[in-house]
Formats: structure tokens, C-alpha cells, sequence
């Protein structure tokens, strides 16, 4: 299980500074590019998760093989409605298959793989 305190902004470069190591990066990012994914990485959140996919195959994009192999989940594709109900500094759990929030259950969920992430 994760858990942390969520951090939320629509525009990942107007989170950056925001962050703090073992916060919960809550973001709007489809096709996750690779500057988004180091200024994550180098911030030492626990998790990252996105409201659009991270890979959406228009084009190639390393974000999302940047955080797999710092060990940094991606919780992908949760959608606007679940980007909606989490508010900054949230208490956020993140299982295998769900994600709460403030201890209630918020959705199911799909944390990408390395080899989703290679297929994709």
C-alpha cells in the first residue's frame, strides 16, 4: 500500500514547485513527457497519478519509462471525475486495485507496468 498527501494542479509545471519527497503527484498529463517525468522523479514523490493516459500512442514519449524505472507508480488514466474529488492535501491510499481517499473509497484503479509501458 501507498499512502501520502496528494498534491494536485492540472499544469505539472505549476505543481513542481509545489511538491515535496513523499507526496502524492495528482495530475492532468496526457502523453507524459520526459521533463514532467524527471522534475517528478527528482521530487521523490511516492506516486503519480494521472487524470488522462500517460500514453495515449499519438507519439513516443519517455515520461511514463522515466518513473517506472525510479520505481515510481503511475496510477493512469483515473479520469476527470476522480481528478475532481481529490482535493490538495488529501490523504490518498493507493492498493494493488483502489484508491481512497480520506479512508473512502474513491475508484478502482490501473497502475501501468514496465511492460505496458513498453508496449504502449
Amino acid at each position: 500500500m501507498i499512502r501520502g498527501r496528494a498534491k494536485k494542479d492540472k499544469k505539472t509545471k505549476n505543481l513542481i514547485n509545489r511538491l515535496a519527497p513523499n507526496d502524492i503527484a495528482v495530475i492532468h498529463h496526457k502523453d507524459l513527457d520526459e521533463i514532467a517525468a524527471i522534475q517528478l522523479r527528482d521530487k521523490k514523490v511516492k506516486a503519480v497519478v494521472n487524470a488522462a493516459p500517460s500514453i495515449s500512442g499519438r507519439y513516443p514519449n519517455r515520461g511514463p519509462e522515466i518513473l517506472c524505472s525510479a520505481g515510481i507508480p503511475i496510477i493512469d488514466s483515473v479520469g476527470e471525475e476522480v481528478f475532481d474529488r481529490i482535493n490538495d492535501n488529501d490523504l490518498l491510499e493507493i492498493t494493488e486495485e483502489n484508491m481512497f481517499v480520506n479512508n473512502t473509497f474513491l475508484c478502482k484503479i490501473n497502475i501501468l507496468t514496465e511492460d505496458e509501458v513498453r508496449r504502449k
